[in-house]
């Protein structure tokens, strides 16, 4: 099989990522991870209208979380299970070939997502948004601030934050994840 969908979109950069990091995206066939995550939820009306579509979780303090990775040619199909909750993206490469930058398509939407590799890990701001291909103006599209780092116990830990275009918090959630054995 082909390279991995993230060590093709960071190129040289792959390298530079910490092993936790490229083990969790080195997706060849179907990979399941476990662990735990806390969820945040904003509470403008607008953000409650987003996390619905989106189909993110509710707000919780601690609960056991499981992602299925499971790659089928040149996509990845992420399955997240909080709890109870569930909710599903699609993982592409950009058409026009641009490196460090994947798609991510929740639905309707879909997102250009930046892949910066720092010290720490990897970074993930919405670059674009669309809604059925067609651009959404800058001042309806999402920010992000997301990344994947290694905590003191050598885990995978992501801390994911959207916003509204003017700030206000539509979900915040954050945890760790090792491979279910």
């Amino acid at each position: 099989m082909s390279e991995s969908l993230y060590r093709q979109a960071l190129g040289a950069d792959w390298d530079r990522l910490p092993q936790t990091i490229r083990q969790l995206h080195e997706v060849d066939g179907s990979r399941v991870y476990v662990g735990e995550a806390s969820v945040e939820n904003g509470v403008t009306w607008l953000a409650r209208i987003c996390r619905v579509l989106m189909r993110f979780p509710p707000a919780t303090d601690v609960l056991p979380v499981q992602v299925t990775l499971h790659r089928k040619g040149a996509r990845e199909y992420w399955s997240r299970r909080f709890g109870t909750h569930r909710f599903h993206s699609i993982m592409s490469l950009p058409a026009d070939g641009e490196q460090g930058i994947v798609i991510e398509r929740f639905g309707l939407l879909s997102f250009r997502i930046a892949l910066p590799v720092t010290e720490q890990g990897l970074e993930m701001p919405v670059k674009r948004a669309y809604c059925l291909g067609i651009p959404l103006p800058n001042w309806l599209m999402p920010r992000s601030q997301t990344r994947e780092f290694v905590d003191a116990q050598g885990r995978f830990n992501f801390d994911v934050a959207v916003y509204l275009p003017l700030a206000a918090l539509i979900v915040r959630y954050r945890g760790w994840l090792e491979v279910k054995i």
